[in-house]
């Protein structure tokens, strides 16, 4: 979500009680079906999340909130792809851009029933090292769907050949908007562009464009109740770095209390890559190319919790982390 361009957050459909009213109406059209029950979920920042009981069935509705995000197609050219390589996953019903029900449209698509990552760990189902096993598994098969281009999905065409160029060209405008507010010093965009540049250049020949879940955390993880483990929520997905899903969890490892335990970590860590298989890097190189890779991250969370959220207290704690990857003092 914070990797949204600033016209297009603009653009939004902000949540409304006559919402919660009128999405009943429209599943019952599209579906045919008599809803029974619809709840508004507390997830769901990018689009308003509504689990719904319907007479056949219970779905998941999601009323856009923003005109361009996602982008038209990608959700449906993703789920062709979960298809054909036959990934797990929650299956698309419906979806249209059509403001006949609502300004940005919404979309249908199946309730997967089962506990979240962080669920299930908290009731002791599972351990963490199992959670974070089946994630690198799960992982490996979405990163088979490979790409010509990375950035945005464009109905599979990729937009960018050069992944290092594209990362830091964004990463670029995202600071040069927080000094222009006089929220980090002058100097951020030189120090933070050179730190990245050292940190992926030497492996930029071993970089190929492949999809990635973009957020796939354990609230995004699910342990199906038919013993599947699936992601859901694919609003965030790319073509990048495989690393980057990684990564997803790595920087979260920084900012949560209850990561603090660097066994904790290297437990999870050990888990994930366990389930993922062998890879073309070493530890130390898995080291390397994620201290540019949290610092892109980081960039994005900062410029999203000041712009798009106003939240400056969360700001003010990325920006404090954001700083000691940057000095490499973790």
């Amino acid at each position: 979500m914070e990797r949204l361009k600033s016209k297009i957050m603009s653009k939004t459909y902000d949540h409304k009680k006559s919402i919660d009213e009128r999405i009943v109406s429209a599943v019952e059209q599209v579906l045919g079906v008599n809803v029974r029950d619809s709840k508004k979920m507390t997830n769901g920042e990018i689009n308003h999340v509504y689990k719904i009981i319907t007479s056949k069935n219970t779905i998941i509705a999601r009323v856009f909130r923003y005109a361009a995000h996602p982008a038209d197609g990608m959700l449906q050219w993703i789920e062709k792809q979960l298809i054909k390589y036959k990934i797990p996953h929650a299956k698309l019903l419906y979806y249209s851009r059509d403001s006949q029900h609502f300004p940005n449209g919404f979309m249908i698509s199946e309730f997967v029933d089962g506990l979240n990552g962080s669920q299930d760990y908290e009731l002791g189902i599972h351990t963490l090292a199992q959670s974070y096993e089946q994630s690198g598994k799960i992982l490996r098969k979405i990163h088979k769907i490979k790409a010509k281009r990375y950035g945005k999905i464009n109905h599979g065409k990729g937009e960018c050949a050069d992944y290092l160029e594209m990362e830091l060209k964004q990463v670029k405008e995202k600071l040069t908007d927080l000094i222009k507010h006089k929220a980090l010093p002058v100097d951020t965009t030189v120090r933070t562009n050179q730190t990245i540049k050292a940190s992926l250049e030497p492996y930029i020949n071993t970089f190929c464009p492949t999809l990635i879940h973009g957020d796939a955390s354990r609230e995004n993880s699910i342990w199906a109740k038919g013993k599947n483990f699936i992601l859901v929520d694919w609003d965030n997905a790319s073509f990048s770095i495989w690393l980057r899903d990684f990564i997803e969890y790595s920087w979260w490892w920084l900012h949560l209390p209850e990561w603090k335990s660097e066994a904790k970590r290297k437990t999870a860590r050990k888990a994930f890559f366990d389930g993922y298989g062998k890879v073309e890097y070493t530890p130390k190189e898995i080291d390397n190319i994620q201290h540019g890779l949290l610092l892109i991250k980081s960039v994005e969370k900062l410029h999203y919790y000041f712009f798009d959220r106003k939240d400056i207290k969360n700001f003010n704690l990325v920006k404090k982390i954001f700083f000691q990857i940057l000095d490499k003092s973790l």
